[in-house]
């Protein structure tokens, strides 16, 4: 998954993100379906190029160039989150 975003000046230093995976029951009744390979717990953060122009169509052969790795983020159960 590629996310961007711009910060504008703000008094806010750090931002935080909050994912929630649906069950398969829940996404089939939404009519939604993900595929996914790998470890699903653990998810690197990279620091990418910046597309010369607009991107329209991202895939893997047209992905931007990773410049480097910023860290890692582990996601808990919703249940561990809250203890």
């Amino acid at each position: 998954m590629f996310f961007q975003w711009n910060l504008r000046k703000s008094k806010f230093t750090s931002c935080y993100i909050d994912s929630v995976v649906p069950t398969p029951e829940d996404g089939y009744a939404a009519n939604k379906t993900y595929t996914s390979s790998g470890s699903l717990t653990q998810i690197q953060i990279w620091n990418v190029t910046t597309p010369t122009g607009t991107m329209r169509i991202l895939s893997w052969n047209s992905r931007p160039q990773r410049i480097a790795l910023m860290g890692t983020v582990a996601f808990l159960p919703e249940k561990e989150k809250i203890e």
